[in-house]
C-alpha cells in the first residue's frame, strides 16, 4: 500500500443502517478521525476513539450516527 500525503487525503463516507462508515487512504502522518454535529457558530471537534482497521487498501471506522448530521475530519497530532 502506497501512503498518501496528508494534503491529498480525502474522507469518503457511506451509510449502513444507522451507521456512518468513514474511510480514507493510509497516510504517512499520524492522522486521527474527529467529528462534530455542528459547524456553526463554533465547531467542537471530538476524537473518534474507535481505532481504524484496513478494508482492502483503505482505513475504515464505523460510527453510530449521533444526530441528524455528523461532520468528520482527519487531524494530525
Amino acid at each position: 500500500i502506497d501512503p498518501a500525503p496528508e494534503s491529498s487525503v480525502t474522507l469518503q463516507t457511506r451509510l449502513e443502517g444507522n451507521n456512518c462508515v468513514v474511510h480514507w487512504p493510509p497516510s504517512t502522518n499520524s492522522l486521527f478521525l474527529e467529528h462534530t454535529t455542528q459547524l456553526m457558530p463554533v465547531a467542537a471537534w471530538e476524537p473518534i476513539l474507535t481505532p481504524p482497521w484496513f478494508e482492502g487498501n483503505t482505513l475504515v471506522v464505523t460510527n453510530i450516527m449521533s444526530g441528524p448530521c455528523d461532520f468528520f475530519r482527519l487531524k494530525a497530532y
